[in-house]
């Protein structure tokens, strides 16, 4: 992405000195939409030794069951209208990660 410094001319609220306003605009390479919601969760490439697996072991008794539950059940209570529905999938998504989140990655 780019940022284009873009000025647009106007008069001033007297109508006698001129003034300039400027506004930055981002220009996208490409023409499509960005996906945000569309994002993907992926396994890291394998490290060796067992760290991952022994954080998640301690992040799941801490505190990740509980994270876990939080976004179960906003997800099944955005799920109940059509337009939360995105958000409850998000949640969904979410969910999955705060389970056990040592050794992935958000693409």
């Amino acid at each position: 992405m780019q940022a284009c410094l873009c000025s647009r001319y106007s008069l001033s609220s007297d109508g006698l000195a001129p003034k300039f306003v400027c506004t930055y605009r981002l220009k996208c390479e490409s023409d499509e939409k960005p996906n945000i919601s569309g994002s993907k969760i992926q396994r890291k490439e394998p490290q060796p030794g067992c760290l991952n697996m022994f954080m998640n072991v301690i992040w799941f008794f801490v505190g990740g069951i509980w994270i876990w539950l939080t976004h179960i059940f906003y997800g099944l209570i955005f799920c109940i209208t059509i337009i939360g529905i995105p958000f409850g999938k998000m949640h969904f998504r979410l969910a999955r990660l705060a389970l056990s989140p040592f050794g992935k990655e958000v693409v």
